[in-house]
């Protein structure tokens, strides 16, 4: 009689366990802040790089703009920390058609946006659109996208050496901060420039 309860008995504690560690390990996985997709695309949705890669070494088109698409995944459940993703874009790369403010209007998950532009160059009569995008994630958001234009900026290349190609070193740099340390990273050391 003893042996005919305790086996139930035992299995109903077990599945009562399993079903209890359920919810810590959902949070669990959930909680950690952290790139999880960086991705160059060309205009017709086609991969060119996935900046994840650290070996990752895109080849572009000069005139033509592409898709780079962030994915992150944010911790709401332990830190308070303020959650910021910096892009940024050296000589040679610009963003196209970037408006910080609609950034912030269009997506809930992003507090705030800010773009710092390079500084201008041919003593002044050329303002690139490269520079640093600081965004900052609200402090409920568990995760977000977002998508930025990114092309080659022609008026740094000589017209006269475009059949070689051109390199441009730290193409694009996106790093993931919860507060002052870094969660994760993502880029390209080199993009060629055909």
């Amino acid at each position: 009689m003893k042996l005919r309860f305790r086996r139930p008995l035992a299995l109903l504690l077990t599945i009562v366990m399993v079903l209890g560690l359920l919810p810590t390990a959902a949070l669990a996985a959930d909680g950690e802040t952290k790139l999880t997709e960086v991705k160059l695309t060309d205009a017709a949705g086609q991969e060119i790089a996935n900046l994840l890669d650290s070996d990752a070494t895109p080849s572009l088109d000069g005139y033509t703009a592409y898709t780079l698409r962030i994915s992150v995944s944010l911790d709401t459940t332990t830190s308070t920390d303020t959650k910021t993703l910096t892009v940024q874009l050296p000589y040679g790369m610009k963003f196209v058609g970037l408006d910080a403010e609609n950034l912030v209007k269009s997506n809930t998950a992003i507090d705030s946006a800010q773009w710092t532009k390079g500084e201008s160059i041919y003593n002044g009569a050329y303002k690139p659109d490269n520079g640093t995008l600081a965004i900052k994630f609200s402090s409920g958001a568990s995760a977000a996208t977002v998508s930025l234009s990114v092309q080659p900026d022609m008026a740094f290349f000589p017209i006269e050496k475009a059949e070689e190609g051109y390199s441009i070193s730290d193409a694009i740099k996106v790093t993931l901060l919860e507060g002052d340390t870094e969660k994760g990273n993502a880029g390209c050391d080199t993009a060629t420039v055909t």
